[in-house]
């Protein structure tokens, strides 16, 4: 049977866990239901911000894919991996969760309304947290659904830091645009905090030394997509004319989810052609590459025969008497040699006091122990003299 195709929900917020109903909200709750009924088997990640009521959500630590260390401008913050599952739509959903970027805090922004100030910390904390577990849970996902700018990061890792791993090859990513933005720019060390092993510094130059805003993060997540869908109304045009003018597929806005459904779909249809397509190619130069012995020539043949003739030397004689003919093959003296030493008799070896200290077999073990036991029974007849002389 065949396995059916996978698809990474990566939200900012999704309701039910954020109380308060919007229409982004409910499309990242109703769009993998939408997929699950559909055919597709889906996962969901999502920050667990410390809004989220644990108890009434019925969230749990999932301990084998906690632990994780995330370095980030040189600290290390480990990763807490919580799920909770949405019964009514058999939805499960994974909370990357960390005491200092989120468990202690209530959303983006604090009960004021001010922005927190390491966001971008939390951001790249969010990005390379997710797809770590996915990597952990060994979850092969044909696409990437990213919706946020929380999730911004994601395509920009996949195709850099990740862009060598075997497990994220074939993996298509769609950015959604939604129409919240943060306001306040992240700081110039944003570009060092981003990288780690696997992420070159060329990758990231654009954003050196320099305040990163909104519009700007947006960018480099497109730049690194392979499809655009416009989720919420109000969404910036410039990052739309950006993605027109990169090439890439844009999906406008649709209230329904059977638009994004059908985009899925046509993407993984796309992906299945490209991979037949690859594997008719790699079959044909596999097929090409075989390269047939050429026979050997006959002057080869003709002195391999006569080194096999020279090892071995024929004598005829014919008897006067009898006119029988006798054939004696003379061989080399090597091999007369090894003729001789395997004919050989091997000598019998007797065992004496250098042999005493091995061990002896299980039959000559009892048969040592019959004879000690027989010897120590049988009286000698200086004993049965003894023993007679007792009695008078």
């Amino acid at each position: 049977m065949k396995e059916p195709k996978r698809i990474l929900f990566v939200s900012q917020q999704i309701y039910p866990f954020l109380a308060e109903e919007t229409p982004l909200r409910m499309l990242n709750r109703k769009l993998p239901q939408a997929c699950q009924e559909a055919g597709y088997e889906t996962r969901t990640f999502m920050p667990k911000f410390g809004e989220i009521n644990e108890r009434k959500n019925q969230l749990h630590e999932v301990i084998r894919l906690s632990g994780i260390n995330i370095i980030i401008a040189e600290a290390d913050h480990p990763l807490l991996l919580k799920v909770a599952s949405i019964q009514s739509a058999r939805i499960q959903v994974y909370f990357i969760d960390n005491d200092d970027y989120f468990n202690r805090r209530k959303g983006v922004v604090d009960q004021n309304g001010a922005e927190y100030p390491d966001n971008e910390e939390r951001c790249i904390f969010f990005a390379r947290g997710t797809l770590e577990t996915i990597q952990k849970l060994r979850w092969l996902p044909d696409i990437v659904q990213c919706s946020g700018w929380m999730s911004a990061l994601v395509p920009f890792y996949l195709r850099t830091a990740f862009k060598d791993t075997p497990f994220f090859a074939r993996t298509k990513v769609v950015v959604g645009l939604t129409d919240e933005r943060f306001s306040k720019p992240f700081s110039p060390s944003f570009a060092t905090k981003t990288r780690f092993e696997g992420v070159n510094r060329d990758a990231i130059a654009p954003l050196f030394d320099k305040e990163v805003s909104y519009q700007t993060l947006m960018k480099l997540s497109i730049k690194y997509a392979d499809a655009v869908t416009i989720q919420t109304p109000g969404v910036d045009p410039e990052l739309i004319a950006y993605a027109h003018e990169l090439g890439k597929e844009v999906l406008d806005y649709k209230g329904d989810t059977s638009a994004y459904v059908e985009t899925y779909r046509q993407m993984l249809a796309e992906m299945e052609v490209r991979m037949r397509e690859e594997a008719e190619k790699q079959a044909e130069l596999a097929k090409n590459s075989v390269v047939e012995t050429p026979p050997m020539p006959k002057r080869a043949v003709v002195e391999a025969n006569k080194r096999v003739a020279s090892r071995r030397r024929t004598v005829v004689e014919v008897q006067p008497t009898t006119k029988r003919r006798r054939t004696t093959v003379i061989e080399q003296p090597s091999t007369r040699r090894r003729k001789a030493a395997a004919e050989e008799p091997k000598p019998t070896r007797r065992r004496g006091r250098a042999d005493a200290k091995q061990p002896l077999s299980k039959r000559a073990k009892s048969a040592t122990a019959k004879k000690a036991t027989s010897k120590r029974m049988t009286p000698t007849k200086t004993n049965r003299t003894r023993k007679k002389g007792n009695n008078e």
